[in-house]
């Protein structure tokens, strides 16, 4: 027991010396913004105010900062009978979903986004934010689209997908799911240390804030309401299931979630026939419902797929290939990441991949994008409006 103590002993102690830096970023703000608006209009525009009032800016170009951090609405060409409500990741932005949003506009949906209560503006936030509240904002934005569409669906990328998939359990309007990366298993079993240190340190994780579509600092408060979201949402898996359709994607190489952990909820809790698992990566036999695509792409200088890299497009303006902002903090020596911003042809994973004599940068596009969107037409169209009329007598 001892010698399984000393390093938890070891780590605290640790942690406690981390200190809070000077600046903006790491300072909380006064309040957080509304989310319980009548209308998704005001919503937006009123959580539009409260960034330019209250975000940290982390570049010169304040209004693109506003702009990725600001929850969206895009329309589809025609009538609105389908809407989907999108929810991001823990420390994302809703700019996360501007591809798959354009994707789903296009078959369609009426799509909207939400930015969960602590996020978009400074990483200190999230400590004023909440399970319950993110619970509730989803619940809100849920009902509010519910009201405008025949078919709902609800989609989510990491911690979203935990959120949006609790939701779904228990509200029969909703027609299915898209899943990204979801949160459902923790790769590391000591996050569920995060909910008690979160009552001794502030700060898991402080880096450098240069990415406007994302917090690169994570307070405790932060994990700890991630782990809570992930217990919450095996919960609901455990109790009912869900009994309606869902993609469902993920690495084999995830540096964040158990990826065997989502495999196996998908095969005992997502039951419907029309359910699709998209396995980046290898198996070692083929499994009813789940396609498997290789992980490793050397022509295109891949070594792995990443835990975000499923919802961009490889000409993404700012994720994509040729974007605007690569990610070089990827587990490797000091060295390698300050060469990496001017290396022409750096090879792409997930967080931790190493390439022998390479220096590998964060994969933050998926090459397999056009693949995505033929999975997508494929459980969309296997909802039944029947079905829908029965759930809802």
């Amino acid at each position: 027991m001892l010698r399984l103590l000393l390093p938890i002993a070891v780590a605290l102690l640790l942690l406690a010396c981390i200190q809070t830096p000077r600046g903006q970023s790491y300072q909380a703000s006064s309040s957080l913004p509304g989310f319980e608006q009548a209308s998704f209009e005001a919503y937006r525009e009123e959580t539009r105010q409260w960034l330019m009032d209250n975000r940290a800016f982390v570049s010169r170009d304040t209004l693109a900062e506003i702009e990725a951090n600001t929850p969206f609405e895009m329309l589809p060409q025609g009538d609105t009978r389908r809407g989907i409500l999108l929810v991001h990741g823990l420390s994302d932005s809703p700019a996360y979903f501007e591809d798959i949003a354009q994707s789903l506009a296009n078959r369609g949906f009426l799509v909207r986004t939400l930015l969960l209560p602590g996020h978009g503006s400074r990483p200190a936030d999230l400590q004023l934010a909440s399970l319950e509240s993110w619970n509730k904002a989803v619940a809100h934005h849920t009902k509010l689209l519910s009201d405008q569409v025949d078919e709902l669906w609800l989609g989510g990328f990491s911690t979203g997908a935990n959120l949006v998939t609790t939701e779904a359990i228990d509200n029969p309007r909703v027609e299915g799911l898209l899943l990204f990366s979801p949160g459902f298993e923790p790769r590391f079993k000591t996050t569920a240390l995060s909910p008690y240190l979160d009552w001794l340190v502030t700060w898991a994780n402080l880096d450098p804030e240069t990415n406007y579509y994302r917090y690169e600092s994570l307070t405790m408060h932060g994990a700890a309401l991630y782990y809570q979201s992930s217990v919450q949402v095996r919960d609901a898996l455990a109790g009912k299931g869900f009994d309606r359709p869902a993609l469902v994607t993920i690495s084999a190489a995830d540096s964040v979630i158990d990826a065997q952990g989502v495999l196996s909820l998908f095969q005992n809790h997502f039951d419907h026939p029309g359910s699709q698992l998209v396995w980046y990566g290898e198996l070692e036999a083929p499994m009813p419902r789940i396609t498997a695509l290789p992980g490793r792409l050397p022509k295109q200088r891949i070594a792995s797929i990443a835990h975000m890299s499923v919802l961009f497009r490889p000409d993404n303006h700012y994720y994509g290939r040729q974007g605007q902002y690569r990610i070089c903090d990827n587990g490797q020596s000091e060295q390698l990441e300050a060469a990496c911003p001017q290396n022409p042809q750096p090879w792409y994973g997930a967080w931790g991949t190493k390439e022998p004599g390479q220096m590998v940068a964060r994969l933050s596009w998926n090459p397999y994008y056009p693949e995505l969107e033929t999975q997508l037409d494929s459980v969309i169209a296997t909802t039944n409006s029947q079905n829908r009329t029965a759930r809802l007598k």
